[in-house]
């Protein structure tokens, strides 16, 4: 039943119970015992290994979250539709392993301080919406062969 999701800000569930959202755009307040600005987030990989037949869609964006990169764990979340990590001031590369996320169709990482090659996102064939703006590091060729226009 969807009772365990009850009562969680930015969590939502599907008629099994099972988390299929999680949405905490613009809500991780600073303060001294939680994360928030200069501070660095660390999900576990028991997080996507719990989320990885369900979670659609997962915002973080609006957060302001530094010096974190973008765990490649995140290529286990196959059935993510929409990702959107932007203004979190990210570092690091974009992990190789976003190509794994065939159904994703909105990606947002711009406003981060992401630096490298933008890895080939040929795979991703449901993609309609990409959004990589203000990360000057940014660079490669990006491809778009094999997508829909």
């Amino acid at each position: 039943s969807t009772d365990e999701c009850t009562g969680w800000t930015g969590i939502t569930c599907n008629a099994e119970g099972r988390v299929t959202e999680v949405n905490l755009a613009a809500s991780i307040q600073a303060t001294e015992s939680n994360v928030g600005p200069s501070d660095s987030l660390q999900l576990s990989v028991d997080f996507f290994l719990l989320l990885a037949e369900t979670l659609q869609i997962f915002n973080l964006s609006q957060n302001q979250l530094s010096q974190s990169t973008i765990p490649t764990e995140v290529g286990t979340l196959r059935q993510l539709t929409a990702l959107s990590l932007g203004e979190n001031q990210f570092v690091g590369t974009i992990p190789t392993q976003l190509s794994d996320l065939t159904m994703l169709g909105h990606l947002v990482l711009g406003s981060n301080l992401l630096d490298g090659a933008v890895p080939s996102l040929t795979d991703l064939a449901q993609l309609s919406y990409l959004d990589l703006r203000a990360n000057e590091n940014l660079g490669g060729d990006l491809s778009l062969e094999g997508m829909d226009s």
